[in-house]
């Protein structure tokens, strides 16, 4: 066990936080197995030393909470026993530090569950010991990180309850070891007794029946069924704005088709009018052309009438001129008479000139 003169810092953490890269990196111990999985590699707390700034440092590397083949009941046990036995051996912790990935936010299920029972297991009184620390920050980007930290940070449900209590929050990047070393200087060399060890050490509580073990599960289990509540209800109001966003949808479709069937019934309308006003026009200019053909007909009839009217004219006054010429002319040596015909121009004496002569009693009462 550490003696007094040392300063004894409990490394803890989720399985693959980097609890063991960490200490490497203050210890410089290479046979340190370093893992990358969900399963712990550090099976049992584990004592590891370091001196810096003329402080040597007992760190203690425990197995990680959430390893896939030990339960957390195990491993809770485990540390607490040896807290327990460390306490009556006389050593006293200056600081406990918790380890958890930058990249790695979300802090859910088993995660929160683990805080929370470290939470208990550290008590209200030594939470002002405790340092968290985030680590792989060479797998994020720098502002990521930063936004990931200050969540992490400012949460209540994370570590803003303990940081409230004087928990501070520190960076461990293992691509620069001094990171590591740059933690120690947060600690000092004075003590704080954990909840845990008070319970067991003084209450004469078993290790199973402390808060850390029996944390309150009740509450965990409220806060996680308020959470489902508060899931459902968000689903609910989600469920209900998609109900009234396709409602909103539909009264829009529907206004749109109506829209559509008025315009339809619009442009039926007009075309229906177009249709009438072209067959008005149709029968004005069908009227018309009757009217014309009846005017062409009358004005046909009219010609006809006035032509055959100038046909008997001229028929009438060709017939009286030739009864005048019958009257004016004979043969030669004979005269014209209607009951007697001419042997040799048989009456038509205009046909042969040459034949007839001016009637000579016509002659004479013409000159």
């Amino acid at each position: 066990m550490a003696g007094g003169s040392e300063i004894t810092v409990a490394v803890m953490g989720m399985t693959g936080a980097g609890k063991s890269s960490f200490i490497e990196a203050l210890t410089l111990n290479e046979s340190i197995v370093i893992g990358n999985g969900l399963e712990s590699d550090t099976q049992t707390v584990t004592e590891y030393r370091c001196r810096y700034g003329g402080k040597m440092y007992v760190l203690l590397d425990t197995p990680g909470f959430g390893d896939t083949y030990r339960s957390n009941d195990d491993i809770v046990d485990e540390v607490l026993q040896w807290l327990a036995s460390s306490y009556r051996a006389g050593t006293r912790l200056s600081s406990v530090i918790y380890l958890h990935p930058i990249n790695d936010v979300r802090m859910q299920g088993s995660a929160r569950e683990n805080l929370e029972m470290f939470r208990k297991l550290c008590g209200e009184d030594a939470l002002k010991k405790v340092l968290f620390v985030s680590t792989f920050w060479d797998t994020v980007e720098e502002a990521l990180g930063a936004r990931n930290e200050e969540q992490l940070r400012s949460k209540d449900e994370f570590w803003g309850r303990m940081v409230k209590k004087g928990s501070k929050v520190r960076r461990y990047n293992r691509d620069d070891p001094l990171s590591a070393f740059a933690i120690l200087n947060d600690i000092d060399d004075s003590h704080c007794v954990l909840r845990a060890q008070e319970e067991i050490v003084i209450d004469g509580k078993d290790p199973r029946q402390t808060e850390a073990a029996t944390f309150n599960i009740a509450a965990m289990q409220a806060e996680m069924e308020a959470r489902i509540r508060e899931e459902e209800e968000l689903a609910k109001r989600l469920l209900e704005e998609q109900h009234r966003a396709a409602r909103e949808q539909a009264r829009r479709i529907r206004e749109q088709h109506q829209q559509w069937l008025r315009a339809q019934e619009k442009e039926a309308k007009r075309k229906k009018e177009r249709l009438k006003a072209e067959e008005r026009r149709e029968e004005e200019r069908a009227r018309e052309h009757r009217e014309f053909c009846e005017r062409m007909r009358q004005e046909a009839e009219t010609r006809e009438v006035i032509l055959a009217a100038i046909v008997a004219a001229q028929e009438e006054e060709e017939e009286r001129m030739q009864e005048a010429y019958y009257r004016d002319y004979a043969c030669i040596g004979r005269e014209v008479s209607r009951d007697y015909d001419c042997d040799r121009c048989n009456t038509v004496i205009h046909y042969w000139d040459h034949y007839y002569r001016k009637h000579p009693s016509r002659a004479r009462l013409t000159a």
